[in-house]
């Protein structure tokens, strides 16, 4: 693959992810080559910065396709795995309807831990959050909401859920590489206002 626009990858992966899934999951399909171009370019995109930003993707275990692809980049300080700890994080549709960017907190440690209460946890989290949010972003984000991520699993749906504010873009209104890095830090820098006012 050439080196594609971000907005180009990211328009291929909501039109080839949700058939793939349908499919054999194998490190040969062409969604692990658009995700991972997509991953190199936050990579890229974050090295600068002066931390260590770890950059994780997924788009499933084993043989099994997730029902939500995610991307999603940590600080050591406030966590080392999607599993737990809040995060920027890019999350692609089940049905190939809209990419996602949002500050998400980890689900799995939660739920593993407290079961059902683990949604009640969640939206207090989340509550708590709201101000602050509403101080360090502009109007063009949704914040304290779930998020439609056309999700089918429960994993999925906890994300719909864990979202403590996010930006969405329709298929059809993606936004091109300046917008989007321009979402990506704003969310960025609000992240990092949480980790060091927890």
């Amino acid at each position: 693959m050439s080196k594609e626009s971000l907005d180009t990858l990211f328009g291929q992966m909501l039109d080839q992810y949700p058939l793939a899934r349908y499919g054999p999951r194998h490190k040969q399909h062409v969604i692990f080559e658009i995700m991972g171009a997509i991953r190199q370019a936050h990579e890229a995109h974050v090295q600068p910065l002066a931390k260590d930003y770890l950059v994780r993707a997924s788009t499933g275990i084993g043989a099994t396709w997730a029902n939500v692809p995610w991307l999603a980049v940590l600080d050591p300080q406030e966590t080392d795995t999607a599993q737990d700890g809040r995060y920027v994080t890019t999350m692609f549709a089940a049905d190939g309807s809209a990419l996602v960017v949002a500050i998400c907190w980890g689900t799995q440690r939660l739920r593993r831990e407290h079961g059902k209460e683990a949604t009640d946890l969640l939206a207090s989290r989340r509550a708590s959050t709201v101000d602050t949010l509403t101080e360090h972003l502009d109007h063009v984000f949704t914040i304290g909401q779930d998020v439609d991520l056309a999700a089918s699993t429960p994993l999925a749906r906890d994300y719909e859920r864990s979202c403590l504010t996010w930006r969405r873009f329709d298929t059809h209104a993606l936004p091109d590489e300046a917008t989007y890095w321009s979402v990506f830090d704003q969310l960025m820098a609000a992240n990092q206002v949480l980790i060091e006012s927890a």
